[in-house]
């Protein structure tokens, strides 16, 4: 349980310590602008590659069997 929690705490301190020097030279609006890019950019990707294997599982699912 302790290195779950260790774990965890290294999780949320992390990037708080990358945003931080970055929102110091550059200004909040600005990180927010390029963090929210990237997460629209990394969900735009990840709906992509999987957006293949799904329409064949719900294809799958939708076909009558033999």
């Amino acid at each position: 349980m302790g290195f779950q929690n260790n774990a965890i705490n290294i999780a949320v301190a992390v990037p708080l310590l990358i945003v931080g020097p970055l929102t110091e030279q550059f200004g909040l609006q600005r990180v927010l602008w390029v963090m929210s890019g990237i997460v629209t950019l990394a969900g735009v990707l990840a709906w992509n590659s999987t957006r293949h294997v799904l329409e064949d599982a719900m294809q799958e699912e939708s076909s009558p069997e033999s």
